[in-house]
């Protein structure tokens, strides 16, 4: 798509790991990692946890690019991101239903895509 800013698309899926370090580490870690019952050791490689992390949050930020527009303003986008937010979190609830998941564990994860949504709905807004 032409009229992207690729580096606020890069800065934005930076955010996964400023959020997410802080969201998963001391906010969260331990109930997070309860609730699943998945262990660091668990996890797997940080080389392959990392790098698909920085994937999917690259393509999480792009498609938020793309869903603000060419000239996205700092509010207009920083909402889209929240709706961005909304409906991963939506998708989450879905599927932790079904997989009779923690509402803990939901509100973690749900609440983590809406903060993290939102702010790269600024970011990407903030350098139009």
């Amino acid at each position: 798509m032409a009229n992207i800013n690729l580096l606020a698309v890069v800065l934005a899926t930076v955010l996964v790991f400023v959020i997410g370090g802080l969201w998963y580490g001391p906010l969260f870690g331990k109930a997070w990692q309860a609730d699943t019952g998945v262990t660091r050791e668990q996890v797997g490689h940080p080389a392959k946890v990392f790098g698909c992390a920085a994937a999917f949050g690259l393509i999480g930020a792009y498609a938020t690019a793309v869903l603000c527009g060419p000239a996205p303003q700092l509010t207009g986008a920083t909402l889209t991101g929240l709706g961005v937010g909304v409906a991963v979190a939506a998708g989450f609830g879905i599927n932790y239903m079904f997989a009779a998941k923690s509402w803990r564990l939901f509100l973690i994860d749900g609440v983590y895509s809406l903060i993290l949504f939102t702010a790269m709905g600024a970011v990407i807004g903030a350098m139009g």
